[in-house]
């Protein structure tokens, strides 16, 4: 079995390029956070999504995310590898075992970056997000940590699901503001408030960046400074 390095390198000499030669914005990567525990949120449509975020959350945190991913990745040797070599944590997509709840647990409290799908699977429908499952949202209120949506279009053109080969397509990236809750209510009305938030976030993003994509968009760079403040619900 190829070592962990070995499926990274191999990684990334794979999907890098048509991430690189088919990313044309990328907007609001000002708005992660530098440094601290943070959960990010995405829609997702095709498996390039994880190399999508990973340089995008690159342009502030050069830690490598950590990516919640359903359980049945780990079931063959081969894919547990792979899923193990790009920091999968393992959940049951119904319910988060104690084991995943304590891996998440310990990726918060060493101030790392936590990737989470919240529609739970890839959507065949790009423009429209399907039904959120708790999980994300729950991790993020329990351990009171800046929550963070990001709204991806144009990935499940270059690499629709199923396909073996990748297609020449734009892919846009914008990120949303850091979403707290930091009052005392209890731990699942915060994360329904987080979950509501993030969802209208997304999914008016999604529908603003399928209405309009121009030819050509300036990427952006992070400009220096101290982290955005987060946006406090109520």
């Amino acid at each position: 079995m190829m070592s962990a390095p070995l499926l990274r390198v191999i990684g990334r000499a794979v999907f890098d390029p048509p991430v690189r030669r088919n990313l044309s914005s990328v907007t609001g990567t000002d708005r992660i956070p530098a440094g601290g525990p943070v959960v990010v949120v995405a829609n997702h449509t095709s498996y390039l999504d994880h190399f999508v975020l990973m340089r995008t959350l690159r342009r502030i945190r050069p830690d490598a995310p950590w990516f919640l991913t359903k359980s049945e990745s780990f079931r063959h040797p081969i894919g547990r590898a792979w899923a193990t070599a790009w920091q999968g944590i393992p959940v049951d997509r119904d319910s988060p075992s104690v084991r995943t709840v304590r891996e998440v647990r310990a990726v918060l409290r060493r101030d790392g970056v936590l990737v989470v799908y919240p529609e739970g699977t890839r959507s065949r429908q790009p423009e429209r997000l399907g039904s959120f499952t708790s999980g994300a949202f729950r991790f993020a209120a329990d351990a009171r940590v800046p929550l963070v949506p990001v709204a991806i279009t144009g990935a499940e053109r270059v690499l629709p699901a199923g396909a073996r080969r990748f297609r020449r397509a734009r892919i846009d990236v914008r990120v949303g503001c850091p979403l707290v809750v930091a009052d005392e209510r209890p731990a699942s009305v915060r994360a329904h408030l987080l979950a509501v938030a993030a969802r209208d976030w997304m999914s008016a993003a999604l529908t603003e960046m399928s209405a309009s994509r121009p030819e050509r968009a300036a990427r952006d760079r992070a400009p220096a400074g101290p982290s955005p403040s987060p946006e406090v619900l109520s």
